[in-house]
């Protein structure tokens, strides 16, 4: 192994292709001007590899060389900084979420809190139309820009998912500019 150089799966549900594989082997990671690769990844709802609504391509850096890069300083999501990434010709496998389920429990139950909480912290403000707009706004974006349409029911349906966390986000949001204190409430913290 070249000193320096990482391979990290960020999520245990992140699996290699055997075309991942063999691209890695026949990198030069020695000799590259490249300081991370980056994969496709391909996010799956049960078996069923979702291709629309902005899950594919998903590139994500898994390669790096960890003396030239450095992880982001943001709260919601590990991503690693590079300056002069590639992107490879190659996908990794993102078993994202078992069923439908948790397609819509996943967000309400951790990333719209999260998020709203860093919003608020960055002092981030919305109004009583704000849940409102940015779900409809949600939708429309993966459902025909991102052309969701085209997925059927998978793409209906993550489409409506992004609509339900967005306008969860903006209403949590709003809920703390109303009281404070459920920031600094226990439960709250576990929860989210």
């Amino acid at each position: 192994m070249i000193t320096g150089v990482v391979i990290t799966l960020n999520d245990a549900d992140e699996r290699l292709t055997e075309e991942a594989v063999q691209q890695i082997q026949a990198l030069d990671l020695a000799n590259t001007a490249h300081d991370a690769f980056a994969f496709r990844r391909r996010n799956h709802i049960g078996s069923r590899w979702i291709k629309q609504c902005g899950w594919y391509p998903d590139y994500c850096i898994r390669l790096y060389n960890k003396s030239k890069t450095r992880f982001a300083e943001v709260k919601q999501h590990a991503a690693v900084e590079a300056k002069n990434p590639k992107q490879l010709d190659c996908d990794l496998i993102h078993y994202s979420f078992e069923n439908l389920g948790q397609l819509f429990a996943k967000p309400g139950r951790n990333f719209s809190g999260r998020a709203a909480k860093i919003m608020y912290q960055k002092g981030k403000r919305a109004n009583a139309f704000s849940p409102f707009i940015h779900g409809l706004n949600a939708f429309i974006r993966k459902y025909l820009f991102q052309r969701g349409f085209l997925g059927g029911v998978d793409g209906m349906t993550v489409a409506l998912s992004s609509a339900v966390n967005s306008y969860l986000k903006y209403a949590k949001l709003l809920e703390f500019q109303r009281d404070p204190k459920v920031l600094e409430n226990e439960d709250f913290n576990k929860v989210w």
